[in-house]
């Protein structure tokens, strides 16, 4: 579940959204999707008009997308996968996993903001 709080109540959890910063010179990730919120991000975060944020609180019977990402590839691999691994990419995925058994099949998957999809 998506929650938004204050900023001295998020530390210690993790965003859910990358948080932009615009700059002259300069538009882009000032944190990624994922990061742990530290004390010392604050005064980032706030001079970057930032007072709130977007955190991923997760129930007790849910997993993270990267994780569950990795889960399926070990039950579609089943005990021959050799290798599992995240991949960076150029699509702007956030979620990227490609794993490979002992037959050399592999199976791959990437999720972003703008598309879903597997192969």
């Amino acid at each position: 579940m998506i929650v938004v709080v204050n900023l001295e109540d998020a530390i210690g959890m993790p965003l859910a959204h990358d948080v932009t910063k615009i700059v002259p010179g300069f538009k882009g990730p000032a944190f990624r999707r994922g990061h742990v919120i530290r004390e010392e991000d604050i005064p980032e975060l706030l001079s970057i008009g930032k007072e709130h944020v977007s955190i991923l609180r997760l129930e007790v019977d849910e997993v993270h997308e990267d994780e569950a990402a990795v889960r399926i590839a070990q039950a579609v691999m089943g005990p021959g996968l050799v290798e599992i691994s995240r991949l960076k990419t150029n699509v702007g995925s956030d979620t990227a996993v490609c794993a490979s058994n002992a037959n050399g099949a592999t199976i791959r998957y990437a999720r972003s903001a703008n598309r879903r999809g597997s192969e």
